[in-house]
């Protein structure tokens, strides 16, 4: 910044100015004068005045800069853009959160289905297990025991679990019935997945490490 000078100096002036002798009042109510206007002797009384001088040997840029932001102090022609430029980010990143999230729950959703109709299809396949569970994960993966076409892009046969989980009692200990069975001990198959969600997006960016999707559904095996 530049530094600033000031200096005074005094002008003097000179005003006239009239002097009038006021005699004593004969009466509280009227004035009265013993001589006339036209004979008042009259003064010159000085006065002094400041004069300042600002002697500044600052850069004429900077003072340019200045009186060029000034400009806009009371402008307020731009500023829905200023404000849409500063919102329009966090709208963006809002709006791609809740767009990954509607795609992370969707898929969510379709791995629950294929493991159910996986594990509903073992729990009534009446030939050996593993022709059943080769069956069971192509249904849970493509929507069909042969052929299809995948539910999830990304999830294969290989991801997806079956295994026979041999209930210890029908009835528990309370003598709350479990399962509907003539034996003491009912068997259940469980389907289960582990699906790695391929990317995240703009939640990458946030911080936030790979998810994966684990999915399971259990069924009571009525064939076999």
């Amino acid at each position: 910044m530049s530094a600033c000078s000031s200096t005074r100096r005094f002008r003097s002036r000179t005003t006239p100015r009239i002097q009038t002798t006021l005699p004593q009042a004969r009466n509280r109510l009227v004035w009265r004068s013993s001589t006339s206007m036209a004979h008042l002797p009259t003064t010159r009384l000085s006065t002094r005045r400041f004069a300042t001088k600002r002697n500044c040997t600052g850069s004429a840029m900077f003072i340019k800069i200045r009186q060029f932001l000034q400009r806009f102090h009371h402008d307020e022609q731009g500023a829905a853009l200023v404000e849409i430029a500063i919102v329009t980010p966090f709208v963006l990143l809002l709006s791609a959160g809740v767009f990954e999230f509607s795609n992370i729950f969707n898929t969510r959703l379709l791995l629950a289905a294929g493991v159910e109709d996986a594990a509903r299809y073992m729990a009534r396949c009446s030939s050996d297990w593993n022709t059943c569970s080769t069956l069971a994960k192509n249904l849970a993966v493509n929507g069909a025991v042969t052929n299809g076409s995948q539910r999830v892009t990304g999830w294969t046969v290989g991801q997806v679990t079956i295994t026979p989980v041999q209930s210890l009692q029908a009835i528990d200990s309370t003598g709350t019935e479990l399962y509907l069975s003539s034996t003491g001990t009912v068997i259940v198959v469980q389907v289960s997945t582990a699906y790695p969600y391929p990317t995240l997006g703009l939640w990458s960016y946030l911080g936030f490490a790979n998810l994966t999707l684990n999915v399971f559904h259990q069924e009571r095996v009525l064939g076999w």
